[in-house]
């Protein structure tokens, strides 16, 4: 018995490596990514003690996650930024919470096949693509991964209760949360457990009364962070009538894609008015189904068990909390969804056609592999990304923005222009699309359009860092030094932690020939990003103007060290090499 289910295991997570490995090959988005890693100096140092450090104070992105923090630090200590390492890293995940999840069912239920066929779906659901395909949700395969050993270490502690064995729960419950608070759920889950498939007589809920503490510490610490960073949505923005009306057709919209898993949007847009016909037989169906799983609570007890998991798991993301923009999201299901595969697999040992049953359950899932493959291309880069949404929803205004910056970034300007005024004709608001349409024709050379666009950002947001600094960069095209020097100062005041400010500064003092000042920022830019090969290069530059031949070459070596087909760095090294041998020549 437990050859087959080792067997059936390694079968599954084959299976689910198969469906995904393309994700190699795939690039970090410019959605998210950039915050978590691409362009998180303090992720990119790798693993180090500030690092550490920070990842237990950030609330960056509007979490505190250190764990998830702690993950891509050591991806990157590793394997560096290469983006199919930190892709492979959350299938890992996922593969590895496929197998729990096979054990976890076989070892409560006994039912190795049932328990089989929830995996499964589980590992190739198309809803799971977002969790799997896209870097910055580590936060969601992570949290899982701790969140099923918690289950199972349940599991065990059921089967014989000592103190070692129920604080090993507490602990990876503890992982769990630390990595993503979405199993803030946890303790219910386990009461569900107690009555069905564990079926200890009564619920225990003594036992759980730490499980609760932690999830309410958690619930209020995840707040918290949301609020840092103004994800959270105020009543005024969102009405709780809206989030009500939202919450019921999403809980609805949520059972559709599950069972049909097409044309999935990864932007779904916060509706602003939803029909009353919606919310009403969206409020009569999820009324209907909850009578209809009490109605066979003893008889078929897997049906209440899988529907309350579906339901309960389901209200940290809901939208009751407003959190961002969106209405609702595929990552959401990860784990919800589980209970509806509970439903369908177990109740279908009642229907009298084995043959046509297994005949469409292995159809159903040779489809769902089709559509996860076809639908995970999307993630593969930002271009397919964004057209991708835009396919689906051409009045996007995210997208465009977003398209035309990865369009910017491969030197397709006309293309990048074109969507930016697209993002801009529907939001003449979009302070971001002003700042990368200057940006844009700042590359083109256009640098007075370029400033019209960056003051027409400005405006909109007098507080944004990266434009001020655009601005600077454009004034000093012009040789408006000072001016472009005001703009840097005042993008330090609002964040002195800059490294772009910090080295923009410095080139421009250098141009003045303020050579200590220059030196001062570009250190200061060093301590940001150590690894930056622009700045030892500048740095470099500044020493060789000051005099400091040695300390000129060292700093050059360091950025050829960093990256040793910097041209830049190359010839300037050359070029003080040489003075350096004329110098001691004439000696």
């Amino acid at each position: 018995m437990i050859k087959i289910k080792t067997i059936l295991a390694l079968s599954l997570m084959l299976l689910t490596f198969v469906i995904y490995f393309q994700v190699k090959d795939y690039d970090f988005l410019n959605y998210d990514d950039i915050f978590y890693v691409s362009e998180n100096e303090q992720v990119k140092s790798g693993l180090n003690i500030e690092s550490l450090k920070w990842s237990f104070k950030s609330t960056l992105a509007g979490n505190w996650h250190p764990l998830t923090w702690i993950s891509h630090l050591i991806v990157v200590e590793l394997f560096g930024l290469d983006g199919g390492f930190h892709h492979l890293a959350n299938l890992c995940f996922h593969i590895l919470n496929t197998g729990l999840l096979f054990f976890i069912l076989t070892r409560m239920t006994g039912d190795i096949w049932r328990s089989f066929i929830v995996a499964a779906l589980f590992g190739i659901h198309p809803l799971h693509v977002e969790s799997v395909a896209w870097i910055s949700e580590r936060k969601d395969v992570l949290s899982t991964f701790f969140g099923f050993i918690s289950l199972w270490c349940y599991v065990r502690y059921v089967e014989k209760p000592n103190l070692n064995r129920y604080l090993l729960i507490i602990l990876f419950f503890i992982f769990s949360l630390m990595s993503k608070s979405m199993l803030v759920t946890l303790p219910f889950i386990l009461i569900l457990l107690d009555y069905w498939p564990l079926k200890r007589g009564r619920l225990f809920i003594g036992e759980k009364i730490p499980f609760f503490i932690l999830s309410v510490i958690f619930s209020i610490i995840s707040v918290f962070a949301q609020k840092s960073s103004n994800a959270l949505g105020s009543l005024q923005q969102y009405p709780l009538y809206g989030r009500i009306a939202n919450a019921l057709i999403s809980y609805v919209s949520y059972l559709e894609k599950t069972i049909w898993p097409f044309f999935l949007n990864p932007s779904y847009p916060y509706p602003n008015q939803i029909p009353m016909s919606e919310i009403f037989l969206s409020g009569f169906l999820l009324i209907f189904i909850s009578l209809i799983s009490l109605k066979y609570i003893k008889n078929k007890p897997w049906i209440a068990f899988g529907w309350l998991w579906y339901l309960g798991t389901l209200v940290p993301v809901i939208g009751l909390v407003q959190i961002g923009m969106q209405g609702m999201a595929d990552r959401y299901t990860y784990i919800p969804i589980i209970g509806i595969f509970i439903m369908i697999c177990w109740s279908i040992n009642y229907i009298k056609y084995k043959f046509a049953i297994t005949t469409i359950t292995s159809a159903i899932i040779c489809i769902l592999m089709i559509t996860t493959w076809y639908q995970k291309q999307f993630w593969s880069n930002n271009t397919t990304y964004y057209q991708y949404i835009l396919d689906i929803n051409p009045n996007d205004v995210k997208a465009h923005n977003n398209l035309g910056v990865a369009l910017k970034n491969t030197g397709l300007y006309e293309k990048a222009i074109w969507h930016f005024y697209e993002a801009i004709k529907l939001n003449s608001k979009h302070s971001k699309a002003y700042n990368n349409l200057g940006l844009t024709l700042f590359k083109k050379g256009k640098i007075d359009e370029a400033i019209y666009y960056y003051n027409k950002s400005l405006k909109l947001d007098p507080n944004n860092v990266n434009t001020l600094s655009n601005l600077g960069n454009a004034l000093r095209k012009q040789k408006k030094t000072e001016e472009a020097i005001k703009h840097y100062n005042e993008a330090l005041r609002l964040n002195p932690n800059s490294f772009l400010v910090n080295n923009n500064l410095g080139n421009a003092l250098l141009e003045q020939g303020k050579l200590k000042e220059a030196i001062y920022h570009f250190n200061e830019a060093l301590k940001i990003s150590p690894s930056d090969p622009s700045a030892h290069n500048n740095l470099a530059n500044a020493f060789f103007y000051s005099g400091k031949i040695a300390e000129a070459i060292q700093h050059y070596n360091e950025a050829l060290k960093i990256n040793p087909n910097y041209i830049e760095a190359k010839n300037n090294l050359e070029y003080v090499l040489k003075q350096k041998t004329g110098i001691n020549d004439a000696k």
